[in-house]
């Protein structure tokens, strides 16, 4: 994760292990889920969706590119995985295993 560097991908800055706890940081993302706007705006306009499309398509393009497989890409009210910005990476997905070579 240290090495991942994109605009669409949220940093890892580092971890923390305390007794029986590891502790993940990650870049900290304003704005919000695309759940949280979309509950705040209602329906994103065609063109919208289109910006946010491309967004995460080029942040998962930039992962498989790096031998590693986003797991669970969803905008749902559990999930925190894309900001405003459309950051597409998180701290459980960074756990997931690399893609078979």
């Amino acid at each position: 994760m240290k090495r991942l560097k994109h605009p669409n991908i949220v940093s890892y800055v580092g971890t923390e292990r305390t007794e029986g706890m590891l502790n993940i940081f990650m870049e900290f993302v304003p704005g919000g889920s695309i759940y949280s706007l979309l509950q705040k705006f209602g329906s994103f306009s065609e063109k919208v969706i289109r910006v946010y499309t491309r967004q995460i398509l080029c942040g998962l393009e930039y992962l498989h590119k790096n031998q590693i497989m986003h797991r669970d890409v969803k905008a749902g009210p559990h999930t925190d995985m894309f900001s405003a910005s459309l950051r597409c990476l998180t701290a459980v997905v960074s756990l997931t295993s690399t893609m078979a070579k």
